[in-house]
């Protein structure tokens, strides 16, 4: 049986059951970005799906032609690609991490091991509040069905393509949104490092979105090709990531990792 860290994917501590935690709210999304992450997702609540207009306002003012960086979303929920995919329209392409729950850890982990672990060893799924999800190590899964093989073989489609984009020469600025109970921006230079493993050649940029309220001393680097915002507040993360991101690719340079 597969186990999950007490409070929080990627945490060092008391180990549960994959499916028990996964099944409990509090403990679920105890390694998200919000709180009461499921009520805020504009994928489960239809309700905060805002018009589109304000898409196309946003790719008048920054569109896609006007910079050369591929940007992709690296979790850890789905608020980043419904910014970035949907509200900004800057990214035409699914991939792996768009719409699933994921670590830090786990993201660095699949780099190094070619996506080993990905999907869940036994894919049967929990029941939270009626809806089907699977749970693994490092991924959640709330909006996908593991069970349909046509599901299972896009997310393969999508992990070859993100391979295949970290292979090739286009420069990329990857996107992470991470959470209020684990400061996951500690694993940047790990994250760092098993790119430059694996992809020597990659030109790549960082936009980290910390939620992460605790005590303690952030994480700060020099690195300019590697962007850290630390959050006081989940109310306005929609605004708050167009916000970032927009300034991130004002910020495009040459100097990239």
């Amino acid at each position: 049986m597969s186990f999950i860290p007490r409070g929080g994917i990627g945490k060092s501590v008391a180990m549960v059951p994959a499916c028990g935690w996964a099944c409990s709210r509090q403990m679920l999304y105890g390694m998200s970005a919000i709180v009461g992450w499921s009520k805020n997702d504009p994928t489960l609540n239809p309700l905060l799906i805002k018009e589109q207009s304000h898409a196309h306002r946003l790719s008048l003012l920054m569109n896609i032609e006007t910079h050369n960086e591929r940007i992709v979303s690296i979790g850890g929920w789905c608020g980043v690609s419904l910014v970035v995919r949907k509200k900004m329209a800057l990214c035409r392409e699914a991939f792996p991490f768009d719409y699933i729950l994921s670590s830090f850890q786990g993201i660095i982990h699949f780099l190094r091991d070619d996506f080993d672990g990905f999907f869940p060893d036994q894919l049967l799924p929990c029941i939270e509040n009626g809806r089907r999800q699977f749970a693994g190590p490092h991924t959640i899964f709330p909006h996908h069905d593991l069970q349909n093989p046509m599901v299972v073989k896009a997310f393969k489609r999508r992990i070859r393509r993100f391979l295949s984009l970290l292979a090739q020469e286009d420069p990329v600025l990857f996107v992470r949104a991470s959470g209020a109970y684990f400061d996951e921006a500690h694993q940047i230079p790990e994250f760092i490092s098993a790119i430059r493993e694996r992809f020597p050649a990659l030109k790549f940029r960082l936009l980290f979105i910390s939620h992460y309220q605790g005590e303690g001393k952030k994480f700060h680097t020099t690195n300019p090709n590697v962007i850290i915002h630390y959050l006081d507040t989940e109310a306005s993360w929609e605004e708050d990531y167009s916000r970032l991101v927009g300034e991130a690719l004002g910020r495009n340079g040459s100097n990239r990792l």
